[in-house]
């Protein structure tokens, strides 16, 4: 957030504003002014206990009766006209006037500083759970208004509050047994599964939201799942059928962008962008902090528009399809299976009214152990670590196995409890077969294109379609033709090369290159930008090189050629 005091209560006797020197003893206001938004000014009514937007038009008496009081309009308009003899220049400002005259003097709002309906972070530890009224985890209540920097406007029912029972060990073992009534093709499905509903609770309050997605076949019983999962969360989630489209999904969470997001029927149609939209969100989702701006696109006014929705995303779907990468560290995959071929899986009976029970229960536990989850966080994401997992896995698991620790253990994580977990787990496992980084992507989209090159056929050649790694087989292990082979990559933009007794590639970087954009057409590079990520391979540097002895020198990106490519005697 903006260091600048854009939430400041300005003192009764408005020492800060233009017209100070000749206001005196007003009536007591019933609102705090917040700044200037985009053409409109920003205030706090203690009548509604809400954030008012006014645009210069909404700045009529019968509006400014209705969000501040009609009492204190009239004392206000009274308390005005009484000024004639102090100021002849204050006499002109209406009640509408005033107002603005004070928010202006505020300087920018910033829309991050509000706390609606969630669970926030404390600064002082603890949670502030925001609803119909604010309370605070350690105990107390918050009256709706400014405290610190930011404002918290009364909030909307969160289905849970501190007289809501915690949930019994017994309770949460039932939850438990819900979700591993379920066949799952990974161990500790049932744990992430429990881990996720606690972070999800609270994507406001942590800096890292991981996200789930279900899959399998017909029949597995992912709706059934997500729907017990979505009835348990109660108002703390968003359902949807079917991916929303990027506008759809900021609208309906416009009110409450930390509240969870839960997909079915979430399918791959390359058809249409809302797949796609909806794993970008839910890429900015997982790191979106208070002061981020989110997923921005221009709007058709001219202006650029921000998404800023920091859910936590649970998906299912039969088919949904390859994920980026980048997409791929942030959500768990889960695989279920129906339980034989072509009959659905039974999952154990969680009633309507166990969800009526169990639901809030379950959020109130996680609240009151959220210590446990904060000092097991750091624990999980160091085992983790330790077998293998770079800081982003340590961070999609790590969250997830601390909130599961938590809703299952009343202490901290020990160091050997969490690796024994994180075995458990089969993270391990995971991280080695998890989808690979943008650079074998890329190199990927590179090696596998097909072009035509001159193959000897006897006495003759004949033009064959090949994949571009076997054309460079045929350079490296010096096969027939070889020579015209390596001609022809570099009519593609690229050379493979003995260079001091090790075989290198070089790729021309340029994005008009006309050959390589055919290359990666289809791709994310098919604009360019391949040079930056091939340089992450393994001796992987930038260069100037002529591709052939008949072309002027350009940048290139030099890499090791692939281990499987080398021939057998790597002397030749």
């Amino acid at each position: 957030m903006s260091a600048k005091p854009s939430l400041v209560i300005v003192d009764d006797t408005y020492d800060d504003a233009p017209f100070a020197a000749s206001i005196s003893n007003p009536p007591e206001q019933p609102y705090i002014p917040l700044g200037v938004e985009k053409g409109c000014i920003v205030a706090f009514s203690h009548l509604h206990g809400d954030i008012a937007k006014l645009r210069p038009r909404d700045l009529a008496p019968a509006k400014l009766k209705h969000l501040f009081g009609v009492t204190w309009y009239r004392e206000m308009d009274d308390w005005l006209k009484s000024s004639k003899d102090a100021s002849t220049t204050k006499a002109k400002l209406s009640v509408g006037d005033f107002i603005m005259d004070q928010c202006q003097a505020i300087g920018p709002y910033v829309r991050s500083a509000e706390r609606r309906t969630g669970v926030w972070p404390h600064p002082s530890g603890g949670l502030v759970i925001n609803c119909e009224k604010a309370w605070r985890s350690t105990g107390g209540f918050l009256d709706p208004g400014i405290h610190g920097s930011h404002v918290y406007p009364i909030g909307q029912a969160l289905g849970f509050g501190p007289a809501t029972p915690e949930a019994t060990p017994m309770e949460v073992t039932k939850v438990m047994g819900f979700f591993k009534s379920f066949k799952w093709k990974e161990p500790f499905a049932a744990e992430f599964l429990l881990g996720w509903f606690g972070v999800a609770m609270c994507a406001a309050a942590v800096r890292r939201r991981p996200h789930i997605l279900i899959t399998g076949r017909a029949g597995s019983g992912k709706s059934t799942l997500l729907d017990r999962l979505v009835r348990l969360l109660g108002p703390q989630v968003q359902g949807f059928t079917g991916s929303p489209s990027l506008a759809g999904l900021h609208q309906a969470m416009a009110d409450r962008p930390h509240t969870a997001v839960a997909i079915d029927e979430f399918e791959s149609d390359a058809r249409n962008q809302k797949t796609k939209d909806t794993l970008e969100v839910a890429r900015a989702s997982y790191s979106l902090q208070e002061g981020d701006a989110g997923v921005v696109r221009g709007g058709i006014d001219g202006h650029a528009k921000s998404y800023r929705i920091a859910s936590c995303f649970i998906a299912a779907g039969v088919s949904p399809g390859a994920m980026e990468p980048a997409d791929a560290t942030r959500w768990v995959v889960l695989e279920a299976l129906a339980a034989d071929a072509g009959s659905p899986y039974k999952a154990a009976a969680l009633s309507a009214e166990d969800i009526r029970l169990l639901g809030p229960r379950m959020s109130r536990l996680f609240i009151a152990r959220w210590p446990v989850f904060q000092e097991s966080l750091e624990v999980f994401q160091a085992a983790i670590a330790d077998v293998g997992g770079d800081p982003r896995a340590a961070d999609t698991f790590g969250y997830l196995l601390a909130g599961y620790w938590a809703f299952s253990n009343e202490s901290q994580a020990s160091e050997a409890e969490a690796a024994a977990v994180v075995a458990a787990a089969g993270i391990g496992h995971r991280l080695k077969s998890q989808v690979s980084h943008d650079e074998v992507e890329c190199l990927t989209a590179l090696l596998s294109r097909k072009s035509l090159f001159e193959v000897p056929k006897g006495d003759s050649t004949s033009n064959v379609k090949l994949p571009i790694r076997e054309a460079m087989r045929y350079v490296a292990q010096r096969r027939s033709g070889w020579q015209r082979t390596k001609e022809q990559l570099a009519q593609l933009g690229m050379r493979p090369e003995m260079v001091k007794g090790s075989w290198v590639v070089f790729v021309a970087t340029s994005a008009s290159h006309v050959e390589l954009k055919k290359v990666f057409s289809g791709t994310k590079w098919a604009h360019g930008g391949w040079g930056v990520v091939l340089r992450r391979l393994p001796g992987g540097r930038e260069n100037t090189q002529r591709l052939s002895p008949n072309e002027a020198p350009c940048k290139v990106v030099q890499f090791d050629l692939p281990t499987e490519l080398l021939p057998v005697d790597t002397d030749i």
